[in-house]
């Protein structure tokens, strides 16, 4: 049984990272330490094989999740070369160099605060080892300790900084997650704790008034009261809904008929369309890179609204409904233009907000349609506008990227892969 904690993101990152380094460096090295044999310099060839070997060996603790450890095998083939250079090759001055950088770098890669002061120590000892091997004293070159200390101690306290703000931002991605799965389960109990009961509220109320038919005006009243409320709070469920399908689902982009979509989304709404004896007129509809659920809630919508926001008071009005697609070098344009009421200019840039409403209560609605249309351009890379005016209906453009991938392009979104599969492909 593996009693290890799972790894964080942040962690699986910093081990991406040190691989990705480690394999740069590795093949640099083999470079350098072919080239050293080809031109003969056997002494120099050797240098290059330490820190070769040291990388090589790091990648043992990798695989074993043990990023400190290979840090510190990085360090000490450092060290060891630094004492090659040194003793055999006289290179005191890259010895120095590694001396200052190595235990600077150990304090921002390791974790550990012991890994970290016992680099100081064994840069500060074998400093003084270097002086001695080379004939020099002990404690010159005071640049050494001016430049390692003050450095040390900075990136000392700003890695400590940033593993703090680290860890807080962590936490607040984990309180984030948690709250997001609150949602979730709050979409599901509404999908299955509400809707049932309010379908029976309707159902058996609409039965009510069909069987109790010397109801006075009052209690008549009411039960219809009853019946619109249950069916506007039935409305209001399915939109919220919508709203979380849009938000939390998987995204997919396929090639889309959008002429063959106007038609399946028309076919969906006969009951509206006929009743009003709508028209709805297309033009230049091609195909399109979407997501085939977002767009077809897309259309539902808009072409709702626009059947649905006619003036009230003119029964001989037939709503006329246009949706014309252009085409440019790397976007889609869609036009869905009416000729219905109209919403005042100054409401316009709060129409895509949740439960936004400004038109009379007449018109029933709850004012999550348009911000679900909101949602869903986001996730396609897109976006919707409005203009309108009072009595001269609303026109809606949306503006698509021209995609080729079918995968999702909204970076919150997608199925995320298993943290072994991921340690897989780190590896």
């Amino acid at each position: 049984m593996n009693d290890k904690a799972p790894l964080t993101e942040s962690e699986i990152k910093d081990i991406k990272t040190f691989n990705i380094l480690s394999n740069f460096f590795i093949v640099l090295m083999a470079g350098d330490f072919l080239i050293r044999i080809i031109l003969g310099s056997w002494l120099y060839a050797y240098s290059s094989g330490f820190l070769f070997a040291g990388l090589c060996i790091s990648k043992i603790f990798v695989r074993q999740y043990k990023l400190d450890m290979a840090t510190m095998t990085v360090a000490m083939a450092f060290y060891i070369d630094a004492y090659y250079l040194t003793y055999i090759l006289g290179e005191y001055i890259t010895s120095y160099f590694i001396f200052i950088v190595a235990p600077i770098l150990c304090a921002i890669l390791l974790t550990s605060l012991r890994l970290k002061i016992l680099t100081l120590i064994i840069s500060t000892v074998s400093f003084m080892a270097c002086n001695y091997l080379s004939g020099l004293p002990l404690l010159s070159n005071y640049f050494f300790f001016f430049g390692l200390y003050p450095s040390f101690v900075a990136m000392l306290y700003f890695s400590h900084r940033l593993k703090k703000l680290t860890a807080d931002k962590n936490a607040l991605i984990d309180e984030l997650k948690y709250k997001n799965e609150e949602l979730i389960l709050f979409s599901n109990m509404m999908s299955h704790d509400l809707k049932a009961p309010l379908n029976n509220i309707h159902g058996f109320a609409s039965l009510l008034e069909k069987k109790l038919t010397n109801l006075g005006s009052r209690e008549e009243s009411m039960l219809k009261h009853i019946i619109t409320s249950a069916k506007s709070m039935s409305v209001l469920i399915k939109d919220l809904l919508d709203y979380f399908k849009t938000r939390d689902a998987e995204w997919r982009f396929k090639e889309i008929n959008l002429d063959k979509l106007v038609d399946e989304v028309t076919q969906s709404l006969q009951y509206q369309v006929n009743e009003k004896q709508a028209v709805i007129n297309k033009k230049n509809l091609t195909t399109i890179h979407a997501n085939h659920g977002g767009m077809t809630n897309l259309f539902q919508n808009l072409i709702s609204n626009s059947i649905k926001y006619q003036p009230i008071d003119q029964p001989n009005h037939i709503p006329l409904i246009n949706i014309e697609q252009i085409e440019d070098a790397d976007k889609y344009h869609i036009i869905i233009s009416d000729n219905g009421i109209g919403i005042e200019k100054e409401y316009i840039d709060r129409l895509f907000k949740p439960f936004a409403r400004f038109s009379s209560k007449a018109y029933k609605g709850t004012g999550l349609g348009l911000f679900t249309c909101k949602q869903i351009m986001e996730k396609h890379g897109g976006k919707i506008a409005a203009s309108s005016s009072i009595g001269e209906g609303t026109t809606f453009t949306i503006t698509l990227p021209k995609m080729k991938s079918g995968t999702d392009i909204s970076s919150h979104n997608g199925q995320k892969q298993k943290e072994v599969k991921r340690l897989e492909t780190i590896n």
